[in-house]
């Protein structure tokens, strides 16, 4: 009897210390698992936490940078419009050397042909100067009435006065004929002295003696030319 229930006991201490056993196994089980629990708990939080806070900490644009990247992109354009402003100049510059040297060759132009029509002005002064001087201008007479101003200049020229300026030989209204008298003018007084002189004066023209004299001055009121008489 005694030996059963020592027997009893003992499977009851072994139950009871198997039961502990299993219950400290399944706590440490349970506190296991949830250990587990938080530990995914956590590191979800982590998880969370360093995505928040890779969010909050994202790159921004930067001011900055868009402001040195407009400068940039503004002086390019300044450089540009710089470049064509600096083209513009040069061309504005060639185009007023252009201009000027036009003006400098039509100046010059200018200048030649007014030195040209001074010249011709000189002469055309310097004849009508002689043309109503005494100095330059001789009376004749005797022509013969059938000559023309061709054969009267032509036989000035036969006898050494090749410098004959003008012929005034009066003609007749009605015939148109010479009226046997006149001026000429020689454009310089050595010809003019020559022709006073018996190298001309008294020579023979289509059968006619021809007289040469000096040239009295203009009569008051009348054109220096036609104004010319004959010598005394």
């Amino acid at each position: 009897m005694g030996d059963g229930e020592s027997s009893k006991k003992r499977r009851r201490k072994r139950s009871r210390k198997s039961s502990a056993a299993a219950a400290a196994a399944a706590e440490d089980t349970a506190n296991a698992a949830a250990g587990s629990d938080n530990e995914d708990a956590t590191a979800t939080q982590q998880k969370d936490e360093e995505d928040r806070q890779d969010v909050d900490v994202a790159p921004t644009p930067d001011a900055n940078a868009d402001d040195d990247g407009g400068a940039v992109a503004i002086k390019k354009e300044d450089d540009a419009d710089g470049d064509d402003g600096d083209e513009d100049d040069a061309k504005e510059s060639k185009k007023r050397k252009r201009k000027r040297n036009r003006k400098k060759k039509s100046s010059g132009s200018g200048d030649a042909e007014g030195a040209h029509d001074d010249n011709n002005a000189a002469p055309a002064d310097s004849d009508a100067a002689k043309l109503a001087s005494t100095e330059h201008t001789v009376f004749i007479e005797g022509l013969p009435f059938t000559s023309s101003e061709d054969e009267v200049r032509s036989f000035f020229a036969e006898h050494g006065c090749n410098d004959v300026l003008q012929l005034r030989l009066p003609t007749w209204q009605d015939s148109g004929r010479l009226r046997g008298f006149g001026h000429v003018v020689f454009a310089s007084t050595e010809t003019r002295a020559r022709a006073l002189s018996d190298a001309v004066n008294g020579r023979n023209l289509g059968g006619r003696y021809v007289t040469v004299k000096e040239a009295n001055a203009p009569r008051a009121g009348t054109t220096a030319g036609a104004g010319l008489g004959g010598g005394g």
